[in-house]
């Protein structure tokens, strides 16, 4: 399930109606991202979480195997090279904890599906970054593909 929160475009004092975005293209900003692991003490268990954020500036590509905790890297490594080759987001260009653009940002909670992860929507959330967009996508621990 998927929670967009959206602004149809930009107001000005002319009395014109507002200028529509066009969101089929890259947005202004460089997306960044940081990996955030809760710890819920009451159920004992870890909660990993995704934030994608606009930044100032990106630092290139980078494999989509470093959302992968170390220990499960080499079975989703064997996941991708079994893939098709234009199927699954082999690399993101969200440079990790990079500095944020300032300001409030409209924030998007982004749910996985059954059986999926936080980044497995990697591509969505870093298009809803560059358009200024804060995505928070938390895995759904014990129903993620690798717990399947």
């Amino acid at each position: 399930m998927l929670f967009l929160l959206a602004c149809a475009g930009s107001a000005d004092d002319s009395g014109s109606p507002p200028t529509p975005v066009d969101y089929f293209s890259g947005g202004f900003h460089a997306p960044g991202r940081h990996t955030e692991i809760l710890e819920d003490v009451a159920r004992n268990r870890t909660l990993p979480m995704e934030v994608w954020y606009p930044t100032i500036r990106a630092t290139g590509s980078h494999a989509i195997t470093e959302f992968v905790d170390p220990t499960e890297q080499a079975t989703y490594q064997a996941l991708l090279d079994a893939a098709p080759v234009g199927c699954p987001t082999r690399f993101t260009v969200a440079t990790p904890d990079a500095t944020p653009d300032p300001g409030p940002l409209p924030l998007i909670g982004l749910s996985h599906c059954h059986g999926c992860t936080r980044f497995s929507m990697v591509s969505v959330a870093e298009h809803l970054a560059s358009f200024g967009f804060v995505v928070v996508a938390p895995d759904h621990v014990g129903n993620t593909l690798f717990d399947e």
